[in-house]
């Protein structure tokens, strides 16, 4: 890029990606030593394309948060415009889902999590993404989980990029209410999220129509997709919580996206694991069958506005159509901000690195640790309620790589200071309940020793752990008795790595 020629600073190394509007590459920051994205509009003298570019910045910096891409700067020269940005080593989930059109429910969840999480943070600050697609989702080689791309963002205070009622977004991954073209609202990212989370789920997109308009025709008029018929072993939870999370009223949709991943989870993992051996059961007299139960029949559902919503917006379907072609032009012009550099060099912190689990041979009566730590405080999950009593630990020996162990070494590197050495035993939704590794180990300095009185697997399955806790923290503060669960999911060097925590102190 010849702008790139003139700033001493960057040193370009290759492109990453380029759409119809601008040109993304990685450089290198030789003054920080440090690579970066550099996004560049393309064609000197294009002031409607500079224009967004520099609202994307404006509103990419006004939020911080480990699952958005960071954005450092905007260079100007002449006539020329370009973003700094934080550069992910890695592949976005468009072309993880190319080479594998099927990952592990554990990994697609971890990864709606983080998306969820970035969404709900630019919520709160009443911007709405507008384009969340599986192109937009960076997915690190550290285990980062990024959202990307905020060039047709809307946000309050911010001038208009295009004129009212057109159509911005990805036609495959919009809701009805933006292929009308009104004001935008958080449910349009949920919708969309959703229908990520079906193509990730089960292979195949939500919509399968073959040209624009037959697209927007059923976006407008027909049902959400059901999750089994391109994923006949989905649990009809998880189909059921889709097809409400992708309905044409936005109102029926989950209020947050994290309520909409919440949901998922639960639904995916709700699956009771089936015993390794079973004993031999005598057959047993047949019982008569109960009688039917009778249910209350359904008062009648009066004809509302949402009965009349899909003709009201097929007809409108004879305006907005003569407009397809150019939107969908328009939404493919942006191009992903970061694609994978072949040969490109990886810079990462070596103290950052996954390292072994310590101490994870320790009985789960017998850990005691000087600085110990606990996450308590502003860091921990929602309380376990007081009158909830868990159920009583059985000791006895804990091996190694299993989900206690890792509990147990996460809680001991930590209190030994092994900060590294612990945040690798942590998934990136763990990190982010504990509010980012500068606060975790901020966390620490209150804590003199940490004793685990008693832990337990509750169940344990393939894809997911849980084990339940009590521990007796020595603070500067005072002593504190914490009681609770911890989940887990499968990876990491020790064989499960901490997702979340539900700990209640007193």
């Amino acid at each position: 890029m010849a702008v790139i020629s003139q700033l001493g600073r960057y040193r370009y190394i290759s492109e990453l990606g380029s759409g119809g509007m601008s040109t993304v590459v990685l450089a290198e920051d030789t003054v920080l030593g440090r690579l970066v994205a550099l996004k560049q509009v393309e064609g000197t003298g294009n002031v409607r394309g500079a224009s967004r570019l520099r609202r994307e910045a404006l509103i990419g910096a006004s939020v911080s948060h480990p699952n958005l891409v960071s954005i450092f700067d905007v260079i100007t020269t002449g006539d020329r415009h370009m973003i700094v940005m934080e550069y992910v080593e890695g592949e976005t989930l468009r072309d993880a889902l190319k080479r594998s059109p099927r990952p592990s429910v554990p990994r697609v969840l971890n990864t709606l999590d983080g998306v969820a999480a970035a969404l709900d943070a630019i919520h709160e600050r009443r911007i709405i993404h507008r384009d969340v697609k599986p192109s937009n989702i960076l997915l690190g080689k550290a285990g980062e989980i990024k959202l990307a791309d905020l060039g047709i963002a809307a946000a309050p205070d911010r001038t208009r990029i295009t004129t009212s009622g057109a159509i911005l977004g990805t036609f495959r991954y919009m809701a009805p209410e933006q292929l009308e073209g009104g004001p935008a609202m958080p449910a349009v990212d949920v919708y969309a999220l959703a229908a990520v989370a079906f193509e990730a789920l089960s292979g195949r997109k939500a919509r399968t129509e073959p040209n624009p308009v037959a697209l927007a025709h059923a976006i407008a008029t027909r049902p959400p997709p059901d999750l089994r018929d391109a994923w006949p072993e989905a649990p009809r939870e998880a189909a059921r919580v889709l097809k409400r999370s992708m309905a044409r009223v936005p109102s029926e949709r989950p209020q947050s996206a994290s309520e909409l991943t919440r949901r998922l989870r639960a639904a995916l993992e709700s699956k009771p694991t089936v015993p390794m051996t079973r004993a031999p059961r005598r057959a047993a007299a047949p019982r008569p069958a109960p009688p039917p139960r009778r249910r209350p029949a359904a008062p009648p559902t009066p004809r509302s506005a949402r009965d009349r919503r899909p003709a009201l917006v097929a007809a409108a379907l004879l305006i907005v159509l003569a407009g397809v072609i150019a939107a969908l032009a328009l939404a493919s012009g942006g191009g992903s901000p970061h694609k994978r550099a072949a040969g490109a060099p990886a810079r990462r912190n070596a103290g950052t690195r996954r390292g072994t689990a310590a101490g994870a041979g320790r009985s789960p009566r017998s850990i005691t640790a000087a600085h110990g730590s606990q996450a308590t405080g502003a860091h921990a999950a929602r309380a376990v309620p007081a009158a909830t009593a868990l159920p009583a630990a059985t000791p006895g020996p804990t091996t190694a790589g299993s989900p206690v162990a890792t509990t147990e070494s996460f809680y001991h590197l930590a209190a030994s200071h092994q900060y590294s050495t612990a945040w690798a035993l942590a998934d990136p939704t763990f990190r982010y309940q504990l509010g980012g590794y500068q606060n975790f180990v901020g966390g620490q300095s209150g804590d003199r020793s940490i004793t685990f009185d008693s832990a337990r697997v509750l169940s344990q399955s393939s894809s997911s752990a849980t084990v339940a806790v009590r521990t007796t923290s020595v603070r500067t503060d005072g002593t504190k008795r914490c009681s609770g669960t911890v989940d887990l999911v499968p990876g990491g060097s020790a064989g499960w790595l901490l997702h979340q925590i539900h700990i209640d102190c007193s």
